[in-house]
């Protein structure tokens, strides 16, 4: 569609729209196109999964030539005069497994996974995964928040929650980029304690920064650098020198099992919220726990104080409610860690 077509261009999967984009991660109403003499803008129209504009999540935006535009999970080009698909990004596209496809048509926690498309591929930054050591349901470095009570039911809410929440609300960490942040947690391997988030709240300091993260430990700013990551899986590895112990862990959930949620929902501190399991997916836990943007890469906790998965996305739409999506913490050994055999299955 050329600029000079008319003043006012709107772009989203309505038919209504002057260009068309039937795609789920796509709003009805998700952009215009505003053509004056001086200039040519794009303007954001309140959509679910927001517009970019080179990497960054604008309202408004004056457009140059080449300009690279992402409208939910589809990449366009603005070139000569003209906004239309980036077929290089469609091609990439189409390597996404199912599970970013999935959390494609979700509200992100964080910010730019729709750069996925066009500027990575899926792999690691090192050819060698981290061995990790045999452990149990919990991890060895730390002791599980529990007492006799709370250690034999995981459906029920903790006696002691009013122990659990601010211990384990000092353990969560924030993870932030030049363009936006999002939560993560300390995982111990062996000898040594990594970061772990989702690959979207550390993207574009992939891209941009040379990898290194701001991480928000106990109110303290320090520096990380993204050492290992999955693009498929939305998972990434942050190293720092910071002092910090990794939190216990445990395998696979059961539906109906209570859950916290702990991690930064709009820059808000290490908000908590609390449900359940309410289903168990290939590769991915809903829970009703409120999952929101900022949760991404935070974890989630079962009723004893073991991280269960990772929060990541939530459905979003005017007829769903209460729909979070979380990655179990197997998924890290796809391509991230050596676990050995059943390692939290």
């Amino acid at each position: 569609m050329a600029a000079s077509e008319t003043s006012r261009l709107l772009v989203g999967r309505s038919d209504q729209c002057d260009l068309v984009i039937s795609h789920e991660s796509v709003s009805s109403q998700h952009c215009e196109l505003i053509i004056s003499e001086e200039k040519v803008s794009l303007r954001d129209l309140n959509s679910t999964n927001g517009t970019f504009v080179n990497g960054s999540r604008i309202k408004e935006a004056t457009l140059q030539e080449n300009d690279q535009i992402n409208v939910g999970l589809v990449g366009l080009i603005f070139e000569n005069g003209k906004l239309q698909i980036d077929t290089s990004l469609k091609e990439k596209s189409s390597r996404i497994s199912t599970k970013i496809l999935l959390a494609a048509i979700l509200v992100i926690a964080g910010f730019t996974i729709f750069m996925v498309l066009g500027r990575q591929d899926s792999k690691t930054t090192n050819n060698e995964t981290i061995s990790i050591p045999t452990q149990t349901s919990s991890s060895s470095q730390t002791p599980t928040v529990q007492n006799e009570e709370t250690s034999l039911d995981l459906y029920s809410q903790p006696t002691n929650l009013e122990e659990m929440i601010p211990m384990l609300r000092n353990k969560v960490i924030g993870a932030s980029c030049a363009d936006g942040g999002g939560s993560a947690w300390p995982l111990t391997v062996g000898q040594e304690t990594f970061v772990v988030t989702n690959h979207h709240v550390v993207e574009y300091c992939i891209l941009y920064e040379r990898s290194e993260v701001t991480l928000d430990i106990q109110g303290k700013r320090t520096t990380g650098e993204v050492i290992s990551y999955n693009v498929e899986e939305d998972l990434a590895l942050v190293s720092t020198t910071s002092r910090i112990t990794g939190l216990p862990t445990s395998g696979r959930p059961d539906i109906g099992q209570w859950v916290m949620v702990i991690g930064n929902p709009l820059g808000m501190d290490r908000s908590v919220t609390f449900g359940t399991v309410t289903n168990m997916l290939e590769g991915g836990i809903v829970t009703d726990a409120a999952i929101n943007p900022g949760n991404s890469g935070g974890p989630i906790f079962n009723s004893v104080g073991e991280v269960i998965g990772i929060a990541t996305a939530k459905l979003a739409d005017e007829a769903i409610d209460n729909v979070g999506i979380g990655i179990p913490l197997a998924i890290l050994c796809d391509s991230l860690l050596e676990c050995e055999p059943n390692q939290w299955n």
